[in-house]
């Protein structure tokens, strides 16, 4: 049996020496792997960190445009509600009026004549003829250029017959009136104008037989076979409607179309293309 060979300190020192070293080498080599291993971790929560704030945000943008589009939606819907109660009160309103026109009531005030000649602009079927002494400002208050295209318009599409004069005061009304005018021709409406004074002779002669036309200031007479609606308006003072009043039937609309006939031969018709409107006699 061989003998145990003892090994001196410097041997020893030597093992432990070798023994350090590894263990530091070990210690070195896992040390720079955690460090790759904890720089790996840090990189990926950074990714997921800033992921989740996009996310964060994505989410936040996504809920103020839902709120946006819930909030305009709820303005929609109260919007659409408020044009349907509308368009119910103003079904009321012309089944209520309709309801009058037909009834034996005459006379309307202004805030009632309104609302019927909405109505009645929309059940002119065959001819409308008017004779208007409104002021200018009155007219335009009273939008009265959009029924002119409205009647217009309706006159190309259901062959209505249309024509309309205009009662002044005196001649240096008509610049006032070049634009009115000019609205009625493009629709190829016939308007003439006529002189107070003038339209008070002819109303006076025709008034010796019908009393009812004495005060007859300005008139329409709607659909005169249909069987005919006549309006004989009142105005104040500052030539604004004050109401008006219905007559039904053929016989009062004749009456008011033959004063009518007679005006319109006695008015003056405006030049087209002048810049300054003038009477043109048709007498």
């Amino acid at each position: 049996m061989k003998k145990l060979e003892y090994k001196t300190i410097s041997d020893y020192t030597k093992i432990i020496i070798m023994a350090v070293g590894a263990l530091v080498s070990l210690a070195q080599n896992y040390g720079d792997l955690t460090k790759m291993l904890f720089s790996g971790v840090v990189t990926t929560c950074a990714a997921c960190l800033t992921i989740m704030l996009m996310l964060d945000k994505l989410y936040d943008a996504i809920m103020a445009r839902t709120d946006k589009i819930h909030e305009e939606i709820a303005n929609k819907l109260l919007s659409t509600q408020a044009m349907i109660s509308d368009l119910n009160e103003r079904i009321k309103v012309n089944f209520e009026y309709h309801g009058l026109i037909d009834s034996p009531k005459d006379a309307f005030t202004g805030i009632e004549m309104a609302e019927i000649w909405k109505v009645l602009s929309f059940r002119v079927r065959k001819d409308f003829v008017g004779v208007n002494y409104l002021s200018y400002e009155s007219w335009k208050y009273n939008k009265g250029d959009e029924l002119t295209r409205f009647l217009g318009s309706r006159k190309h599409l259901d062959d209505i017959s249309i024509r309309r004069i205009f009662v002044v005061d005196s001649k240096d009304e008509l610049s006032q009136w070049l634009e009115v005018a000019k609205i009625h021709q493009n629709f190829a409406i016939p308007v003439r104008f006529i002189l107070k004074a003038e339209y008070d002779k002819v109303r006076d002669e025709h008034a010796k037989d019908n009393p009812s036309l004495s005060k007859t200031n300005g008139f329409n007479v709607i659909d005169k076979d249909m069987p005919g609606i006549s309006i004989d308006w009142t105005y104040k003072n500052d030539r604004t409607t004050d109401g008006a009043k219905l007559r039904r039937g053929g016989e009062s609309a004749n009456v008011y179309l033959r004063l009518f006939d007679h005006l319109w031969a006695r008015s003056s018709q405006f030049e087209a293309g002048s810049v300054t409107p003038h009477f043109v006699s048709v007498n």
